[in-house]
């Protein structure tokens, strides 16, 4: 899942697949979330590709809170860090795997 359309232009354009509820998928579909340097960080933050890691991380960990089970991530280490911690407190959550 790509949340921001290819012509983003403002964190209003997230894509409709990015859904409002708490959750991504039912625990039994796998959901890919890509977010990594993408151009909707940059909209947000107002940051250029090198500077969004921590917008990248934060929607990453958002994503797994969500229930995503697959991250595409560029800065590996400090994503895996943080879907660690977005892990353990999706377990810790009343209702969380």
């Amino acid at each position: 899942m790509d949340p921001a359309s290819a012509s983003a232009s403002a964190p209003s354009t997230i894509s409709p697949c990015w859904p409002r509820s708490a959750k991504l998928a039912e625990p039994s579909i796998p959901v890919l979330v890509g977010v990594s340097r993408k151009s909707l960080i940059g909209i947000i933050t107002g940051r250029p590709p090198e500077g969004r890691l921590a917008g990248s991380v934060a929607f990453a960990a958002l994503a797994v809170m969500r229930g995503a089970a697959i991250i595409r991530a560029h800065d590996v280490a400090e994503t895996v860090d943080a879907v660690k911690v977005a892990s353990a407190l999706r377990r810790a959550t009343p209702g969380g795997d």
